[in-house]
């Protein structure tokens, strides 16, 4: 079910942002764009996105070169590393499908320093 008031600021959002389509594919009005917009635009999205970040720092912490590779803490946070990124990677793939790559306008992914030094960090990490 649509949250309503969800649709309200959806209506307030000025069209003219996302009149470009996003990726030359999605319109503003195609189903997977309005979900990824929906997904972003989430009041809980950014903090969740957040508590991720402080994860990911904390597993950042914890590994060590030095650890030795075949014990179980090396092993795990190996594991968590892998699905660390993948969320990193699942969200900047929303937020390009949401709001274009970089010509969709003053919205686009890449037109936002935090949203680049992300996707830097992730290709780093993906290497």
């Amino acid at each position: 079910m649509i949250d309503m008031e969800y649709q309200e600021q959806l209506k307030i959002i000025d069209q003219e942002l996302f009149e470009e389509p996003s990726l030359h594919v999605f319109k503003y009005k195609d189903f997977i764009r309005q979900v990824c917009l929906k997904i972003i635009n989430h009041k809980k999205f950014e903090n969740i996105m957040i508590l991720i970040t402080i994860l990911s720092s904390i597993q950042l912490a914890l590994d060590n070169p030095l650890n030795d590779p075949d014990k179980i803490l090396s092993k795990l946070l190996l594991i968590v590393d892998y699905i660390l990124t993948c969320i990193f990677g699942i969200e900047a793939i929303l937020k390009i499908i949401a709001n274009g790559l970089i010509q969709s306008g003053s919205r686009s992914y890449m037109r936002d320093a935090t949203n680049i030094i992300d996707l830097l960090l992730l290709l780093i990490t993906v290497r």
